[in-house]
């Protein structure tokens, strides 16, 4: 009684485990994955950002000639 008790409980503990293990890799995946899309659209934006600024310098300094 107690054996066949005692033995589904730790398949489901070892599945559980798996289970959790495969979540945390997914959940890891997922935010590294949106961490370097952040990453790269803030560089988007910085190289946006310095050609416009590089840009409006160029114009400005042809205005002020």
């Amino acid at each position: 009684m107690y054996y066949s008790f005692n033995l589904p409980m730790e398949i489901n503990v070892k599945n559980m485990g798996k289970l959790k293990s495969k979540l945390y890799m997914m959940l890891f995946a997922s935010f590294g994955y949106l961490f370097i899309i952040n990453i790269q659209t803030i560089c988007i934006k910085l190289l946006y950002l310095k050609i416009t600024a590089v840009i409006i310098n160029n114009v400005w300094c042809n205005i002020n000639a």
